[in-house]
């Protein structure tokens, strides 16, 4: 039943950064690093958090960067192995239209 599949469904990706994503994050893109030698393409990889389903954590990576090394991005847990490639992180709930999306800092 098709209800059932879409429902086991938890991580989504990649995609655009929307208005609201673009908003949460704030102030924090100000802290990224200039970055001169290509167009940047941020995307967004989210997956619906444990312990809440109106909650998603998300992660936002350059995806020009990614496939500069060869790095398919096909969902949040995809990144698990390149962290080096995740720009900012977070959770975000949209109906309530809040969120935490902060600079990742590099390790």
């Amino acid at each position: 039943m098709f209800w059932k599949k879409n429902a086991a469904k938890t991580s989504e990706g990649p995609v655009k950064i929307d208005r609201l994503l673009s908003e949460i994050i704030g102030d924090e893109w100000n802290k990224v690093p200039s970055i001169s030698d290509h167009w940047v393409a941020y995307k967004a990889v989210t997956r619906t958090h444990k312990d809440n389903d109106s909650v998603c954590d998300v992660r936002v990576f350059d995806e020009w960067s990614a496939k500069d090394t060869k790095v398919k991005v096909t969902d949040y847990e995809s990144l698990d192995a390149h962290p080096d490639l995740v720009i900012f992180e977070g959770w975000l709930e949209r109906q309530a239209k809040k969120g935490d999306i902060k600079l990742r800092k590099a390790a």
